[in-house]
Order: C-alpha cells, then structure tokens, then sequence
C-alpha cells in the first residue's frame, strides 16, 4: 500500500479523489492529521480536531455490482482495530456504515466512487475514528481511558484492512462476501430486535434479520420480507 500522510487537508476523500484524477495507483492511502472540512453520508459534519484517525483508500478495478460492499469490509477492520485496545467493551455494527462502542459511535466509514454506470475509475473509502476527541453523543479511545499511539492504531487498520480485502477477494465460502458477511453478521446491532428506518419520503419499521448476500439489508415487517439499500436505522421509541 502506498501511504501518503499530510498534516492538514480539508478532507481525506476529495484530496484522493483529486489524487485519483491525476492517476493515483491502485491502494493509495491518504492519512491527515487534521481535517478543515470533514464530511459524512449525507453531506454532514464530521468533526476533525487533530488526534484522531482520518484514512481513505484508494481502491481502482472494483466491480460496480458488488463495490458497496466494500463498507462492510472496512467495518470489520475497524472493529479489529478498535477490540484491539477496548477489549473489555462491546464493539457492534450498524448498518450500514458505523462502528459503535457500548452503544455510541466511534467510528463511520464513507464510500464513494467514479466512473460510467457501467464501469467504475475507482473506489474510495473513507474511515473516521475517534481516537483523542468526539462529540458528546458519540465515544473514542480517550473516553474509555485507552492508552494509545496514533501512528500505531492508524498502522494496525491499514494492515488489517488489506487482510479483509483479501479475504473479500478469495472466492468462496472460504472467502467473498459470504464470509465477509457471515463476519459482519457477528457484530450486527440490534440483529432481532424491532428497528425504524428512516427513508428519504418516509420512516418505516420492522425487525433486523441480517444481511442479503450482496449486503443490503433484511427489514421483517408484517410477516414478510423487504430488501433495504440505504436509509438510516434507529431502535424503535428512539
């Protein structure tokens, strides 16, 4: 992997992104230390004082019908990093795209991508972690009193994350989304339990029951079965 770090960008995926234009090889890396204009899913906020770890992967060659699955694969190398210092927390997954600790967030992954609609340029994956810092309804290292190198974390995710994405590419079932997902699933939050999905038009709700095997997920709701591709879930009353 070719490692690029910067003290300050305004954010890790557009400075990939223009990096990517300029013909940036496959596995690029982009770590800054700070970001003046940090971003997640819908254009929102992320907030980006110095200390913690802000990382986006170049990936190019990615097939477009299965290169969303790619935020799975960087969620369980995230839960790698993060068990590998809180390992007396419990780490879960929310679909689709954030880590939790005990319940709060601690860490959101964002992908993005170009090319045709039938062909991509490129994929790139951008990945937040709190480390030192983090608004008051999320979480991070530092609140659960995690001694910690940045350097080190950052190093562990990026070897971790290259190990997923070879799991990912082997076929399966000993690799391929089956097992990417079946790794998933281990993490899911609120697996079972009665969700509300928030939609563009509208909210619905339902029971969590897993994942499809593209990675979409499955809403149980009045005794059948709905495929959601996107949306933001909640546990129901909240």
């Amino acid at each position: 992997m070719n490692i690029i770090k910067l003290k300050e960008v305004d954010n890790t995926n557009e400075e990939l992104k223009r990096r990517a234009a300029q013909g940036a090889e496959n596995l690029t890396a982009i770590i800054a230390e700070k970001q003046t204009a940090g971003r997640g899913r819908y254009g929102r906020v992320w907030e980006s004082e110095a200390g913690n770890l802000y990382c986006s992967i170049l990936l190019r060659d990615v097939d477009i019908k299965t290169a969303h699955q790619l935020v799975h694969v960087a969620a369980l190398a995230v839960v790698e990093t993060v068990e590998s210092y809180l390992f007396d927390s419990k780490i879960t997954l929310k679909w689709p795209n954030d880590v939790l600790v005990d319940g709060k967030k601690i860490a959101g992954i964002l992908l993005e991508s170009s090319g045709t609609a039938d062909k991509l340029d490129y994929v790139i994956i951008g990945v937040g972690i709190n480390v030192e810092s983090c608004p008051d309804y999320a979480t991070s290292f530092k609140k659960h009193n995690s001694e910690q190198n940045l350097e080190d974390i950052e190093e562990l995710f990026l070897d971790v994350f290259e190990e997923y994405l070879e799991v990912w590419k082997t076929p399966a079932p000993e690799g391929g989304f089956e097992r990417i997902g079946n790794l998933w699933m281990q993490n899911a939050a609120f697996l079972d339990e009665q969700i509300t999905v928030k939609l563009a038009e509208e909210n619905i709700e339902g029971i969590f029951k897993g994942l499809t095997d593209n990675g979409e997920m499955v809403l149980e709701k009045g005794g059948k079965e709905e495929i959601i591709s996107y949306g933001e879930i909640y546990a129901s009353g909240n």
